[in-house]
């Protein structure tokens, strides 16, 4: 019997479409960004351009009356330090143009410390839909993706590719100038060490 709530990580959190449901469920979660506007909120770009304001992470947060279940963490999430979570999320964050920066295989030891022994890493991540994209480091293709789980310590249970239906909003992207992207997601369980 658990004598403590689940505990999630959500990478590149934003201003919470991830966070809010983990928290509502009962979770403990660790909410990470490096954008201090998505976090506690202020004034942002649209698309299109024009200012406007978002509330924020925080406010969403004291809106529900959430916010004990959730700490906030402005971080990279290459180098971010929390505890061991039972799950780890990422939607897309690792091939945001402000990652590029880092190597995907330092990223990705990284992140994988982030999970507890029999814990979950789950990773929706951007496929390579041109030639420039195919170069870079940031977008392994699918069949790729695995290699990121060593096993025995990592069990990869799905790896798939979904349709490429999915809008982006131009310049939050690697290149900046397509507009659909094509999705696969992985999950994989890292193992329960015995002593």
């Amino acid at each position: 019997m658990r004598d403590r709530p689940p505990t999630a990580a959500i990478l590149g959190c934003a201003d919470g479409k991830f966070v809010l449901p983990a928290a509502r469920r009962g979770f403990e979660v660790a909410a990470v960004d490096i954008d201090e506007v998505a976090l506690y909120g202020g004034m942002t770009k649209a698309a299109d351009g024009t200012e406007i304001e978002m509330p924020g992470l925080r406010w969403r947060l004291e809106t529900e009356q959430l916010e004990q279940r959730v700490s906030i963490i402005r971080g990279d999430l290459a180098s971010v330090q929390v505890e061991p979570c039972d799950f780890v999320f990422i939607s897309g964050a690792l091939q945001y143009s402000y990652n590029l920066k880092h190597q995907l295989f330092d990223t990705m030891s990284h992140v994988r410390s982030l999970v507890a022994p029999g814990g979950l890493l789950a990773i929706e991540y951007m496929l390579p839909v041109t030639e420039a994209h195919a170069v870079l480091d940031t977008h392994p293709s699918a069949d790729q993706w695995p290699s990121f789980f060593p096993r025995p310590e990592w069990t990869v249970l799905a790896n798939r590719v979904a349709e490429p239906a999915h809008e982006h909003r131009p310049g939050a992207s690697v290149l900046g100038t397509h507009r659909f992207l094509q999705w696969g997601y992985i999950t994989a369980q890292k193992g329960v060490s015995v002593s």
